[in-house]
């Protein structure tokens, strides 16, 4: 959907004319971590029971996702803060709130300076650590990168 169509349907959910002053408040929230690993593995789990289910009965079996499944094979819980935007009208108690993106970045720049200068760790502390093995030399990450080993050269920033 391309910049100008979203804002035009986000004025029309907030009853917004173009007139009308737009204001934007950035904030971190706290949500489950996509990469949780302990998550991804139960998950597995689930997927081979079904399986498993499905061999023995002949009968299609859905695996459970369900958190007290999850939580039964082994999951736990990890939460990130990602940056929020809050989006309304001045004036307005409606608002609609949104997953940061390059485009409110853009629209709301001056607010999210101020923000990204406040809370500055937290946005960019988000970057994994990489370890990688090769040739039985350990290399653990932190700025520029580089790997080799016999015809394999691989470069990276982190």
């Amino acid at each position: 959907m391309n910049k100008q169509l979203k804002q035009q349907l986000e004025s029309e959910m907030l009853g917004m004319t173009h007139n009308d002053r737009i204001t934007a408040r950035f904030y971190m929230f706290e949500v489950d971590d996509p990469n949780n690993q302990t998550i991804i593995e139960s998950k597995k789990l689930a997927d081979a029971a079904a399986q498993r289910t499905e061999r023995i009965t002949g009968k299609d079996k859905d695996p459970d996702y369900s958190v007290e499944n999850l939580i039964r094979l082994g999951a736990k819980s990890q939460k990130i803060d990602v940056p929020f935007v809050q989006v309304g009208r001045a004036g307005s108690r409606d608002s609609i709130s949104h997953k940061v993106t390059d485009e409110h970045k853009q629209q709301f720049s001056e607010q999210w300076k101020a923000f990204e200068a406040e809370h500055y760790d937290q946005i960019h502390s988000r970057r994994q650590d990489v370890r990688i093995e090769a040739s039985g030399q350990v290399h653990q990450s932190g700025g520029i990168s580089q790997v080799s080993a016999g015809n394999f050269s691989y470069s990276f920033n982190i």
